[in-house]
């Protein structure tokens, strides 16, 4: 006489399965949370610096100093996570760094922030003078 179901071995071997399955994908969970997170700031910082960047390109050539045009300085809410630079040099033809003034400014924004370790987001751009 045959008997229908599962044996007590074929139970346990299918719920030990299913558990290394499940104990994988939740242990998926907190990495794609940080992940999410750094991307994020991510973003911000890099829209923060491209916002800097269009500050300084609406001032005039000669009003921009050269050297560091703002140290390294924590940002007003709700962006005091993040710290930003800005860093204002000159540039010869070749975009090497030059003492004198060429005619090109090179314009360097630097914005960091903290996930974990310190991360940070640099864009550049060059400003002719006209």
């Amino acid at each position: 006489m045959k008997k229908r179901g599962f044996t007590i071995i074929e139970v346990l071997v299918s719920l030990g399965l299913l558990m290394i399955l499940v104990v994988g994908i939740f242990g998926i969970f907190p990495q794609s949370m940080i992940m999410g997170r750094i991307s994020s700031k991510n973003t911000i910082a890099s829209n923060l610096a491209q916002a800097k960047i269009e500050e300084i390109l609406a001032k005039n050539y000669e009003d921009l100093p050269v050297g560091f045009w703002e140290g390294r300085h924590f940002l007003e809410a709700p962006f005091n996570d993040f710290e930003e630079e800005t860093e204002i040099s000159y540039v010869d033809e070749n975009l090497q760094t030059s003492n004198q003034d060429t005619g090109l400014k090179k314009i360097r924004v630097s914005v960091y922030f903290k996930e974990g370790q310190e991360k940070n987001v640099t864009l550049s751009t060059l400003m002719v003078k006209k």
